[in-house]
């Protein structure tokens, strides 16, 4: 819908109050007023414990049942209102909470130039949320973060962090899934209908986060601390590209143009390995590793899903973190590794024997079946490991690779270690 600039003296106004958080001792005198005086009012959502204050109202619930994205649900409401403002000269707009507490159509309606927005200061769940918890916003540095955007908006976030719009138990699983590293126990606070009759503060863990209660529009999540940040391995793959750019002498030279024939090699890498792959007749897994790049090809019976991922070194001198996937395979099938090193200019030293071994670890050891340690003369290694007969059985499988190799200065030992989280079907 097009806008018309106008001055603000000859705009049609929209008086914007909030309901506050839930409990109607919550709402100001002032807000009470407004609704007093208002002759047409509307209403985001009579989903609110404190709706039923703002009588005759035309709410916009029909809108989260017939459009398909939050986003045009919010503009939809911004346009209805624009124009019930033009048609009368002045409207109410009342919402859950305070309206400048993320309100979308609030932003929606102060970004318009053929309105003019009156906003009024009313009470937040923060408010409620602050005495609970018995913090300083401020003095403890918290941040607030919206749930549906967790993953990117607290990227590189250790905490504190309190999470608003986690309405319902598929937000809470989301967020949980955001932070890859997560343990499990880290304790977090599930803030719920906070300044109602049914108020609950639930302590809980990271890995019950999205089991504990039945999350709805009253639901917050509090999370002191995270020992690793959200998007961890996002941050520090950022840090290193800084830190390259600016102290390396080879990154500082490179231009867009310069990186064009590497940027070929590394296609080429990626096609060869994908090619290199075959999938299972059996519905098992095979996984390549390139060094640089690791592709992961699932295939069971029903559907195939492919999984490229950058940015994971495949063998260092030491040992490398085991990094896990977790995998749902048939029971009795098989589960076929493909690990390889990139030399960077050494040899393979065969020397004292086999320079290539192979160990693969299950716990429970009866996860797999059959033999767990093999020999190779030459890269790359391909292993197969039979999986246990027992639909529902799960666990960890780790497979370690192992290079005796050697330049012209100096002979080492480098190590590569994968992990899979299996359940079996």
């Amino acid at each position: 819908m097009s806008e018309v600039e106008r001055n603000p003296a000859e705009r049609p106004r929209i008086v914007v109050i909030g309901l506050g958080p839930g409990g109607r001792d919550h709402v100001t005198i002032e807000t009470l007023e407004e609704i007093e005086r208002a002759t047409h009012r509307y209403l985001r959502t009579s989903i609110h414990p404190s709706a039923d204050m703002v009588p005759d109202a035309i709410t916009f619930d029909h809108l989260y049942d017939t459009v398909d994205t939050f986003d045009e649900v919010y503009r939809q409401i911004a346009d209805t209102l624009a124009a019930a403002a033009a048609e009368h000269g002045e409207i109410l707009y009342a919402v859950p909470g305070s309206p400048l507490v993320l309100e979308r159509t609030v932003r929606h309606l102060q970004a318009r130039n053929d309105v003019e927005c009156d906003i009024r200061p009313a009470m937040s769940f923060l408010d409620v949320a602050w005495a609970r918890l018995g913090i300083d916003p401020v003095e403890s540095g918290v941040r607030l973060v919206d749930g549906h955007e967790f993953a990117t908006a607290a990227a590189g976030e250790h905490g504190p962090l309190l999470v608003a719009h986690t309405h319902a138990n598929w937000v809470l699983s989301d967020i949980k899934l955001a932070l890859e590293e997560a343990t499990g126990d880290e304790q977090v606070t599930i803030l719920h209908a906070l300044g109602t009759p049914d108020e609950r503060i639930v302590e809980t863990t990271w890995a019950d986060l999205d089991r504990t209660i039945d999350a709805d529009h009253l639901t917050s999540l509090w999370i002191p601390h995270l020992a690793a940040p959200v998007g961890a391995a996002y941050v520090r793959f950022h840090q290193l590209t800084r830190t390259l750019r600016e102290q390396c002498p080879w990154d500082i030279e490179q231009t867009h143009q310069s990186l064009i024939p590497h940027l070929l090699e590394e296609t080429y890498e990626v096609v060869d390995a994908i090619h290199a792959i075959d999938a299972l007749a059996d519905g098992g897994l095979v996984v390549a590793d390139t060094g640089n790049h690791r592709i992961v090809i699932v295939d069971p019976v029903a559907a195939t899903a492919t999984r490229l991922d950058v940015g994971r070194p495949g063998s260092v001198d030491v040992a490398a973190p085991v990094v896990a996937d977790t995998l749902v395979l048939p029971a009795g099938g098989r589960l076929e590794v493909v690990l390889d090193l990139p030399l960077q200019g050494d040899a393979l030293d065969a020397g004292a024997g086999a320079p290539v071994r192979v160990r693969a670890e299950a716990d429970p050891p009866e996860l797999l079946l059959g033999g767990q340690e093999w020999t190779a003369v030459s890269l790359p290694v391909t292993v197969s490991l039979a999986l246990a007969h027992e639909p529902g059985a799960s666990g960890r499988v780790t497979v370690e690779l192992l290079a005796a190799t050697c330049d012209h200065a100096a002979c080492r030992l480098r190590r590569t270690q994968r992990a899979y989280d299996l359940i079996l079907t």
